[in-house]
């Protein structure tokens, strides 16, 4: 499996206070990060945060 590009360019630090900001205004929604496989057939995917 390839390396998550999210992760390269977004730092450990960075990833973990965005999560805990998530987490502490909704409780009960899960931070999720989606990409897009290499060689996956649909479409680019707009969004990237």
């Amino acid at each position: 499996m390839a390396k998550s590009t999210f992760k390269q360019e977004h730092d450990l630090e960075k990833r973990s206070a965005e999560a805990a900001g998530i987490r502490e205004k909704d409780p009960d929604r899960i931070p999720v990060i989606v990409e897009k496989a290499e060689k996956s057939d649909i479409p680019t995917i707009d969004k990237k945060k």
